[in-house]
């Protein structure tokens, strides 16, 4: 398929001569036009380089001025969270041969110890315009590390491609306008935020604000009554925390006009909460992993508040075959492993050999089924599968239940190993009133899955918890 662009750096070009807002953060302001020249200038220092150039930044203009210097280059982007232990980091720029870091002045003190060049982008002072370097839309644009499927760190390489193809299709479904504002609130060192987020709001010309700092509820929604926020993106960690008491903050939030939730699932019960409570509110869900680019399927505006349990069908070009364990595909509404393929798909993992692409087929690692409307419905995980008695039981189906609780706020379920049933299930659970008492709390979950699981699916043990630990992307670590 023909695209309009060959090259992801060509959204940014499209609006050099856009004179609008671009992004927002704290107290600097920056025009589209003026981005794409702070984008080039960065880019002469780099030329001398290898391909891959490691940037560390918070989420702020900084961090996309510094993505699209490397793609005007013709480099490779290595993207690394702020918040990754020094040793991580070390192991990334070795692993990767990055030879440089792309940074500013307040990041800078945390890697001065790592051997390898830094530059702090602060305090450049160029005004030369070099020559952009072209770059085939089959070359790699973007290496993230990542767990990936089996918690052994390993380096996705996504091309021009994958992105092209991914951030065009969102754009054509969600249908963003050039007259609306975003809330930026995901790490942007993730693909999530890079083909839903970014891309997509750039290509239309959309002016966003970017979220700094930790979470605060009150500051969140501030922001949204202040800047005349239409669109967030978030995981629904976020959403929840956003929501709690939201009937109280209606006025509020009536600049918002929709909120698109991925990263892992949310219990159904909250989502109809939700469509019931602001039904001017358009909800997306949307379903990806990394090595996807990283969506794989959505939600729409026609069927969001439809096919509530589902995440919604196949993104343009991109096709779902669910296999059997012998890898057999099987039949409409039967479970089992979730496979896709696409112009979405990876190029690989760097430096592996083994992959979890087969005959162009990528193993996603999440169980599910699809309906005979291609409706995709999430309903485990096979690394989050507890094995009770010889039975496969998935985290995700006793969480989605104990999450409809009234009284809970997070939980968390995982397999421990015992000598009788090979594992028993234990649950890990936060309260929305800490004051109850302990055992109260234990016997209200206990009694509650009696009413919606089947006896080897309910908890044998139950951990009160003040919170659930999370991850720099604030999903569930496990």
């Amino acid at each position: 398929m023909k695209y309009e662009i060959d090259n992801i750096f060509e959204v940014l070009e499209k609006q050099k001569n856009n004179k609008k807002i671009s992004f927002i953060y704290k107290d600097e302001i920056i025009k589209y036009n003026e981005l794409y020249i702070k984008a080039i200038n960065i880019s002469e220092y780099i030329n001398s380089k290898s391909d891959i150039i490691t940037i560390f930044f918070e989420n702020s203009i900084d961090y996309i001025a510094a993505f699209f210097a490397v793609l005007y280059s013709g480099k490779i982007v290595l993207p690394i969270n702020i918040n990754t232990h020094i040793n991580e980091i070390e192991n990334i720029i070795r692993n990767t041969g990055s030879d440089l870091v792309l940074t500013n002045s307040d990041c800078k003190k945390k890697i001065d110890s790592i051997q390898i060049d830094i530059l702090d982008i602060g305090i450049l002072d160029s005004s030369h315009m070099c020559e952009k370097v072209s770059t085939p839309q089959n070359e790699i644009a973007i290496i993230f590390p990542t767990s990936g499927t089996t918690g052994i760190p390993k380096y996705v390489q996504i091309t021009h491609i994958n992105l092209i193809s991914n951030f065009l299709s969102v754009f054509k479904i969600y249908n963003l306008k050039s007259h609306e504002k975003g809330l930026m609130m995901l790490p942007f060192t993730t693909a999530f935020w890079l083909s839903v987020d970014l891309l997509p709001s750039m290509w239309t010309g959309m002016s966003n604000t970017i979220y700094d700092g930790g979470f605060s509820r009150n500051k969140c929604l501030s922001l949204i009554e202040r800047n005349m926020i239409n669109y967030i993106i978030m995981v629904p960690s976020l959403f929840r925390m956003i929501l709690k008491d939201a009937a109280h903050d209606n006025s509020r939030l009536e600049s918002l006009k929709r909120i698109t939730l991925g990263g892992e699932k949310i219990a159904e019960k909250e989502l109809l909460e939700f469509i019931k409570q602001f039904p001017n509110i358009v909800l997306i869900q949307g379903y990806g992993m990394t090595e996807a680019s990283p969506v794989i399927t959505t939600t729409t505006y026609d069927d969001y508040n439809k096919k509530v349990g589902s995440v919604g069908r196949p993104i343009d070009q991109v096709k779902i075959k669910i296999i059997d364990s012998a890898g057999n595909e099987l039949p409409i509404g039967k479970e089992g492993r979730i496979t896709v393929a696409g112009p979405n798909v990876m190029k690989g993992y760097l430096n592996q050999k083994t992959s979890i692409i087969s005959n162009g087929w990528l193993e996603t690692g999440d169980i599910g089924y699809l309906d005979k409307e291609e409706y995709l419905y999430i309903t485990g995980r096979e690394k989050n599968m507890i094995i009770v008695g010889g039975r496969n039981v998935f985290s995700e189906e006793i969480e989605s239940i104990i999450m409809q609780n009234d009284m809970v706020d997070d939980v968390k379920i995982y397999g421990e190993i015992n000598q009788i049933h090979g594992e028993i299930i234990v649950a890990e659970v936060v309260f929305k009133c800490s004051t109850m008492d302990e055992q109260e709390a234990i016997e209200e979950i206990k009694e509650y899955c009696r009413k919606f699981l089947t006896n080897y699916k309910i908890p044998k043990k139950i951990i009160i918890k003040e919170m659930i630990e999370k991850t720099i992307t604030n999903k569930t670590k496990r």
